[in-house]
């Protein structure tokens, strides 16, 4: 049986809603800005953090969620302690 274009484009969502919920959850990232998005089977983080770490941090905590294959990390590290 073939997945229909809907139904693959609700399961890229799902990935999508998944990945912002994990993000959501750390403590660590409660002051940064980070935004989710899905274009076909890539995820693309974009937003602001403060650290490489937490960049990385992020990163990380996308892969791991249930089908993702493809990750674009646009997240830009911003020094908020000048």
């Amino acid at each position: 049986m073939m997945e229909s274009k809907s139904q693959r484009v609700s399961d890229f969502e799902l990935i999508r809603e998944n990945v912002s919920e994990e993000i959501r959850k750390s403590r660590l990232l409660a002051d940064d800005n980070v935004l989710v998005d899905v274009e076909g089977e890539e995820i693309i983080l974009y937003g602001d953090v403060d650290s490489e770490e937490k960049k990385k941090m992020v990163n990380d905590m996308a892969i791991e969620v249930a089908g993702v294959l493809h990750i674009t990390n646009n997240l830009k590290v911003i020094n908020i302690h000048k």
